[in-house]
This record gives structure tokens, sequence and C-alpha cells, in this order.
């Protein structure tokens, strides 16, 4: 089960939306099938086929509480009353019937905390209102990819005025996913089991991308010579690109020797950074954001996107509990004047420890519970940003390496609190094998290292195996270490220097829990 929540200010160009016949006439049949409106409003029942001629009705009707108050809620300025949320399968669930479609949206919305006055069960999350929020769901057949899915449209002003609690739904809708794909027994997307994950890229991102003529996060050249990540020509900034900054975070925010180091890391390879500021002053940076710069527009009109918008694993937080720790002073000038940074010397005396740190780390991970969620996600952060520098350094365009990162920086992000924001494991082995790639021009690599990363993806892989995570596994096998098959390969038909084939075997400690253990041999 998916969700994917979006909000705005207008009623009526959502319902238009999904009445309609899409952006590539893919609607079929739109359907009522579930919501507050059933039993509510004259010829509107479970069932209920829905025209063009109907979304004037919808729209008076979702919209009359909070026109009613004179009240429309905004965000960033704009009104922001509307909720929707689309619920999918996986591409390889078969559809679902109209009755079970209805009874997945109202326990969604039940578990989301819609229904307030419903005292049987506490909501997932406590909505701040008491009066009944309206709501409709209409189903339309499969998505553009084969997805069979629904639409649910709600507005956030409720009969007495009062508004639902909006706060963090995006998480809250993936915990309330869970519930609903347990209990009708969906496939569970990976991440939502075991809280792991990371947000995916949304279709306006890469409609936003192919308006520039780009993929995600592509590389373009300016008349110069140099590199750009985004068409130096677009006429104004759009969202997009997302997957490009992720990229460039996670390889610079891996080779940094400290926070000083990884600003600059991200000017060198343009991605405009700027602090964030804790209120009262300039002396504290809590986060930070991002941007590609666009010629021909002002800085304040860039696109930019948060560390923790770009992934848990790249949150300041984060990235903070793998660095030495440094004065907030320090860390303020070097937000506000970044300087030239200090590389570790060079040479195959990098290359050489590179390969001898991974190889400690992977008999490290020999040790670790299956279940040490912290440890399991610094090996994979590591592993993943160790790759997206590889990519930076050999792929004109982010191919088979970014996606390698991309799949492994999934199993990275995992929902922890403040109190849990510790490295597990030393980070050694992906700052010496980061600096190795990023300081060479082009990257300096070796078969072993080539074959050091590739042996840590399968601890990985086999990690999620015994963890009964097969999904996750699966995808890492395709994506990931095929990779890094490749990169090995293409490595040895460059002539890098090949060292003796480290054994891959390894297995990992999987805990004293005897049922979870059943049915594998150790």
């Amino acid at each position: 089960m998916i969700p994917n929540i979006t909000r705005g200010g207008k009623t009526f160009g959502v319902l238009t939306y999904l009445i309609g016949k899409g952006r590539e006439e893919e609607h079929e049949n739109p359907t009522l099938i579930a919501g507050t409106v059933i039993g509510k409003l004259h010829g509107y029942e479970h069932g209920t086929p829905l025209e063009t001629a109907d979304v004037r009705l919808l729209t008076g009707w979702l919209d009359a509480p909070m026109r009613a108050f004179g009240k429309a809620p905004m965000r960033n300025g704009k009104p922001a009353h509307v909720w929707h949320c689309s619920l999918s399968l996986h591409p390889d669930e078969p559809a679902q019937t109209r009755e079970t479609w209805q009874r997945i949206a109202t326990r969604y919305m039940k578990v989301m905390g819609w229904d307030a006055q419903d005292e049987d069960e506490k909501p997932r999350r406590q909505a701040q209102h008491h009066g009944e929020a309206r709501w409709l769901a209409q189903h339309h057949g499969a998505s553009k990819d084969g997805r069979d899915h629904i639409h649910i449209a709600a507005n956030i002003v409720t009969e007495d005025g009062r508004q639902w609690n909006d706060y963090d739904d995006r998480v809250s809708s993936q915990q309330a996913a869970a519930v609903i794909a347990r209990e009708f027994g969906l496939r569970l997307v990976d991440g939502q089991e075991q809280e792991r994950g990371q947000r995916g890229v949304k279709p306006g991102e890469l409609e936003a991308d192919a308006r520039r003529g780009l993929t995600v996060g592509e590389v373009k050249r300016t008349k110069d010579g140099k590199v750009s990540r985004v068409d130096p020509c677009a006429a104004r900034p759009e969202n997009g690109t997302r997957r490009g900054l992720e990229q460039i975070v996670s390889a610079c925010a891996t080779a940094a020797l400290d926070e000083r180091d990884f600003v600059q890391l991200l000017k060198e390879h343009g991605a405009h950074p700027r602090a964030r500021w804790a209120k009262g002053g300039l002396t504290e940076v809590v986060g930070y954001s991002v941007a590609f710069p666009q010629e021909g527009s002002a800085e304040v009109e860039w696109v930019r996107f948060g560390g923790r918008t770009l992934g848990r694993d790249l949150a300041l937080p984060a990235l903070r509990a793998g660095w030495p720790e440094l004065a907030s002073d320090v860390v303020a000038d070097a937000w506000r004047n970044p300087r030239e940074r200090a590389t570790l010397p060079l040479g195959s005396e990098l290359l050489i420890d590179a390969e001898k740190a991974i190889a400690e780390l992977r008999t490290q991970l020999m040790g670790v519970d299956v279940r040490d969620r912290r440890a399991w996600s610094d090996a994979a952060r590591d592993a993943a940003g160790v790759i997206n520098t590889w990519s930076l350094r050999t792929e004109p365009v982010p191919g088979p390496l970014a996606e390698a990162a991309y799949a492994l920086r999934a199993s990275a992000t995992v929902r922890s609190s403040a109190g849990e924001r510790r490295r597990v494991l030393s980070r050694r082995a992906a700052l010496l094998s980061a600096n190795a790639l990023i300081t060479h021009k082009p990257a300096r690599t070796s078969v072993e290292l080539v074959r050091q990363v590739s042996y840590l993806t399968r601890q990985i892989i086999q990690m999620h195996q015994l963890d009964h995570q097969q999904e996750r596994a699966h995808q890492l096998e395709v994506k990931a270490l095929r990779a890094m098959i490749e990169l090995e390969e293409r490595t040895v038909a460059a002539g890098a220097v090949t060292a003796p084939r480290t054994p891959p075997e390894a297995r990992i400690d999987r805990g004293h829990d005897a049922d979870r253990d059943r049915g594998h041999e150790r």
C-alpha cells in the first residue's frame, strides 16, 4: 500500500482532475466508493458513477463548512484547505473490488484520525477537532504504470469550524498504510514494516526536469566546459533535480572530514549550500538547504531542498553524528565564509588504507545482530556515500551506480529519536574510500576497492534476508549488486591495479531469538 499526499487550495481543480479523463486519458469510469458524502448529499451512494457535472456540486459540499466559518487555512501565504491522498497497490498486486476499496478508504481515514468522534479506538494520530470532516473517496481504474488505486479528497476545516491536525501527516500516512496492508493482506511496501525507506521522486519533479530536457540530476556542460547539473538556460525555477542533489549531498557528506569540509565540498560540486539558523541570530546552525544555481534567476528564486527533505539520513543531526564535534562559532563561520578544504594526502597509500578499512568494517559487521538497525543503517549509508562518489566521478550522467547508491540509501534511512542519533560503526572506511575517489580526477580506484564495497553490499543484502525483509534484499540484488559487478568488470578492463581477491563469505550474527532463526542454517 503506497500513500501519496498533496495539499492545495483549489477543491474544484482537484475534483476536476479526479473525475476527468486524466493527463493521458487514463481515467476510466470514475466512481464514488466511500466518504462522509454518502448518505448526506442526495443521489450520492456507494458505487455512484461520477461525471464532470458533479464537480461543482461536490466542490460546494466539501467546502461548505469552510465557507460558513469564513476562513481558509493558509500555508506559506497560500490557501491550503484541500487534503488529497492517493492510495496505490504494488504493481504486482491484483486489482481490488470497489467494496474492498470502500473498506480500505474508511479504515485508512479512521487510522489517520479524521474520525474524531469514534470512542471505540483511539486514532493513531489524535485529530485536533471534535466536528466531522468532509471527505470522499473515488476510484477510476489503474494508473499509467498499472497500479490499482483510489483517491481521497477532504477539506481540513470541520463542521464546527476547527481544523484537522495535518502535522507530519506524510509520516503518519506511511504508518497507516502499513496498518491497512497487514489488515487486508496487502503487500507491505519496503520500509513500512521496518521503518526504512526514503521519499520517492514524484511525477511532477520528473516532468519539471523533462521540461528542461534533463533526466533527474543529469549533468550538462556550459560553454566554458564547466559542469552544471541543471540547464543554464532554464527560464524559471521549478521543482525537480532533487535526486541529483541527494547524490551530491550523500557523496560530499561521506567524503567530508568535518562540517566545514562538507560546506566547501557542496560548493565545489555545484550544490549551493545555505544554513538554517536558530531563532535569535546567526550564531547556531540547526539545519541546511541546497539548490542548483540557475542563471538568469535571483538566488531567492532557486528551488531549495532541506537536508531532511532529501532524506532522513541527510538531515544535519544525522550527518553530524559521523563528524568530529566543532564549536558552534567555528561551524557558524564555516557556513558564512566557506574556505578551501584540507584534503587527505593523495597517493596509493590512501587507496590501500581505504581497502583495509572496508575489510575491517566487514569483519566488524560479522558480529552485529541483524536487529541492530542503527549499525546496519550506518553501514548502508557509508556504502551508498562511497558509490555516489564513484558515480559523480565516473558517470557522465547518473547511471547504474547512482541507482545502486539510491537503493542502498533506503536501507540507511531509519526513523529515530534525538537520543538515538549516534553512529555505532566507525566511518573511517567510508571517509578514506570517498576521499580516494573524490580527490582524484579521474577517480583513483582499484579492483580490490570495488570488490570490498561489493562484499559490503552483499552483507547488507544478507542482513535483510535474515531479518525477513525479502523485498528489500531483492531490490538491492537487482539495483546495487549488479551495478557493483559491472563496475568491477569495467575496472578490470581499464587495467586498474588488481589485488588478491578477498573471500566474500561473511556470516553475521542474527541475535538469539530462536523463532527468528528457525528454518535458517548458521
